[in-house]
Order: C-alpha cells, then structure tokens, then sequence
C-alpha cells in the first residue's frame, strides 16, 4: 500500500512540519500489522512529496486476536479469507488507522513548531497505487467529486502478463485539490474504507464519534451521504440512526449520540441480501424498482428507506402474500398510516408478458427462480430480460453447496419444500454467462453471507446491466 501526498507552493518542504515528519530522514513506525514507512523522494521549495508506504505482516495480521461484539475470537469465522486475501497490497481500513497513527498530528489539525500552517490551503495532489472498489467505479467520482477533487483513475490488470485475464476491481487513483492538509487527510480517513466496504475490525462504540469528528462538517452536505454511512457503519442501523440524528444537532449534542449507538448482532442471511441489493441499486442509481416475486414485500420494505428510489412496485402471483404486503407497506386502506405514494403492488404471473413490468430502471429476482420449474425458466427469461428490458437485473439465489452445512438438513433435500432446484455456483454462472449473451447484457457474479473455504457462500447474486445498443 502507498500514498504520495504532494503540496506545490511557495514554501513546500513546510508539509513535514505538519506531518510531523523531516523531509531529510526515512522512518519507520511499528503497527500490530506491519510496518509504516515514511519518506519525502521530492523536498523542493515549491514541490514536496511525502510517501507513506505500509508493509503488512499478514501473518501476523492472521494470527491478531481480533474480538467481535460478544468478546468472541472473530478469526475462527474468517475460514479460508484469512490466509488468502487482498490486504496486503490494497488501500483499505488497515491504512486509514496507518494515517491515524503516523500522520496524527496533522489528521486532528495540531502542529507544535508551525501552528499557523494548519489552516493554511495547498494545491495537494493525491496518489494511490491501489484503491479497492466494491461496485462501481464511478464511485470514485461520485465520493471525492462533491468535495472539490479532481479524481482521475485506471483500472488495473489482474496480471500484467495475462491481460486475457481482464480487469480487477482495483484502480490507481489520483486526486488534485485545493485544501489544507488536515481536510485531505480526514477525507482519506473515511472514504477509503468506504470504497472497500470492508473493515479489518468489529465495530465498537467509538465508531460514531471517529465519524462524527472527521466529517461533520461535510458528510451532511455530500449527495453521497447516505450510503458513506452506511458503508462506513457496515450496514448496522443503530449507528445509523445515531449518525443521521448526530449530524442534523448542533455540535454540543453530537458527543451525547455518540455514547448512544448500541452495539448489534451480525446482520442475518436475509438482511445482508437485502442490504447488499439495496447498495448496488443505489450505486448504479436506479430510481424505478420492480420487484418481482416480492412475496410479503420485506425487500419493498427496505427499499422504502431510501429516499432516492422515486417508483416501487411489487409484482406476485399470489393473492394472500400480496395481501400481507400491503399490510407490511402501508397500502391497505383499512390502516391509519399514510401510504407512501411511490409504493404499489400488482398481482401478476412472472412467466407471462405484462406490459406494467416495462419503463423500470431495475428489476428484481431475489430468492425468487428457485421456485420455478427449470422448464418455465425460458419464459421467465424471456419476460424480463426479452420483453421488460430493464437497465439493470439483480438475481440471488440459494448455493445448493453449502447445503452441506446445514446439520439437520438431509443430504439431497432443499432448503425449502418449495424449492424445484437449487444451484451449484458454476451451474448458475453458467446460466447468467448465457442469459446475458442471449439478451445483450453484462453480468457480474456476487456471493452472499459468510464464506466456506469449500462450499463457498450460502447464497449467490448475478448482477446483469444492458449493454448500450
């Protein structure tokens, strides 16, 4: 992992006072992970560079006895990931608490020889070697765009020497800006694990406040908000609630709702599917959502909590589970609640042509295929991505290998008695790499829930977006 922080100006090689580093001598501060290293290869009067390089111990980092909520050893759930994994060589969480311990100083905005300095703008330039992006990469833009960054970026190989490999989800990030040092680094400090969407650490009760004191002064304002939050906060509700209700109070109330968020137990199987879903709509900004197979609308439910989704509509064959949804959404007029007017549901067949299931940004197919005969898929297909042709299709179904885990599950059996098939991991990429070139769309493959080293996650997603015509 590395950082080239640059300032150009009258004056440059002043950035080591506030990083509270010489320019003139190489250094190394021990971290329970690995190594940081800091160095300047460029200490000119108008240009100075800084380089932060982190060498993880990733042995070490295996070895870390790291405890969730409940005092447990979080380590033993990691399975194969914590042996073979990424965070050695990509700019995650592990190098925001690298920044927060060598560059701290500047981070919290103290500087002892040059205390004028702190408040003082630069033209800064940003380089990271290798940002890990889960989604998206317009998210890049979409994050550092609104706070006054000029973001350039590249996608990087998977190997240099296979290019037939294709692409990785890892980007070579540049950024030019005109702002003090502290502003820059407290932007780094949140977004970049927010771009991962994966922290190396359980969240504590001081999660809100690390927020709160490096981005209140923006994150209320960003058009990204929501979803900084939620991602910085991994998808936990009260931290959520207590973020969202901190920012709109004046600042003597924040440090109180920072006590308050509660901690939570892991999300379950079904709540990670629907936050993950929930996310990618958001990133690919769908406003028009059809949920096909919505059953008692708990997805619809969820979807309601977003703001940004401008039309929701559910679509079932059966009379009595739409009649549940409307209870749970508010649409019976039996109920005292008033009705959200982006919200209706509409009883129809999924395997037959309905012209209501057109003009949609997105259509979703969550745990839904399964129970269709293999023999009505065709029509399903032909349906959705033949005749609706929305811009983006979500498909999550159950992995039939991780049924082996489930011990009182007899061999062969299905996880529900109306399941007429479930899947293998490579039988349903193989499904999604036909339907796609079949109907001209792009799919990305997406596992849901805890990994198994073997039999892989319980639950599995195709994320299909239309090709351009």
């Amino acid at each position: 992992m590395l950082l080239n922080l640059t300032v150009k100006g009258p004056e440059a090689t002043r950035l080591g006072y506030l990083l509270g580093k010489h320019p003139d001598k190489y250094q190394t501060k021990e971290l329970s992970f690995g190594l940081a290293h800091v160095f300047f290869p460029e200490a000119k009067t108008t240009s100075c560079t800084a380089t932060l390089l982190l060498d993880i111990d990733t042995t070490q980092e295996m070895r870390h006895s790291r405890r969730d909520h409940f005092g447990r050893n979080a380590n033993t759930k990691a399975g194969l990931d914590q042996y073979v994994n990424d965070r050695g060589y990509v700019t995650s969480s592990l190098f925001t608490t690298a920044i927060s311990k060598v560059y701290s100083s500047a981070l919290n905005g103290t500087c002892k020889f040059a205390p004028q300095l702190i408040e003082q703008p630069w033209d800064i330039e940003v380089e990271l070697a290798a940002v890990c992006v889960r989604g998206d990469a317009a998210l890049l833009h979409r994050l550092f765009a609104p706070l006054g960054y000029a973001c350039d970026y590249e996608q990087v190989l998977l190997d240099e020497n296979f290019p037939d490999w294709g692409t990785s989800p890892y980007y070579h990030l540049r950024l030019r800006t005109q702002k003090t040092v502290q502003q820059v680094l407290q932007h780094l400090y949140i977004l970049l694990p927010v771009l991962d969407n994966q922290k190396h650490y359980y969240f504590k009760e001081d999660e809100l406040s690390k927020l709160l004191s490096k981005a209140s002064d923006w994150l209320d304002s960003h058009p990204e908000s929501s979803l900084i939050t939620r991602r910085y906060f991994g998808y936990k509700s009260s931290y959520l609630k207590a973020a969202q209700k901190a920012l709109q109070a004046p600042s003597e109330e924040m440090e109180k709702a920072a006590t308050n968020a509660e901690e939570e137990e892991p999300l379950t199987l079904h709540q990670v599917r629907h936050e993950r879903v929930t996310e990618i709509l958001l990133e690919k900004r769908a406003k028009t959502i059809l949920d096909l197979g919505c059953s008692s609308g708990k997805l619809l439910q969820r979807l309601q909590q977003e703001d940004s989704f401008t039309r929701l509509t559910g679509a079932d064959v059966a009379a009595e589970a739409l009649q549940v949804a409307a209870r749970r959404l508010h649409l019976d007029h039996r109920q005292k609640q008033t009705p959200d007017p982006r919200t209706e549901l509409i009883q129809a067949a999924l395997t037959y042509e309905d012209d209501r299931f057109k003009d949609y940004d997105a259509a979703l197919l969550v745990e839904v295929i399964e129970h269709l005969e293999p023999e009505r898929l065709p029509a399903l297909e032909e349906v959705v991505f033949g005749a609706a042709q929305p811009g983006l299709v979500i498909v999550t179904t159950p992995n039939v290998e991780y049924n082996a885990l489930f011990p009182n599950l007899p061999a062969g059996a299905f996880r529900h008695a109306d399941h007429r098939f479930e899947w293998d991991r490579k039988t349903f990429c193989n499904w999604a790499e036909q339907t796609a070139q079949q109907y001209g769309y792009h799919f990305e493959f997406h596992n849901l829930g805890e990994e198994h080293p073997v039999h892989g996650a319980p639950s599995q997603m195709a994320v299909f977006s239309r090709l351009a015509v």
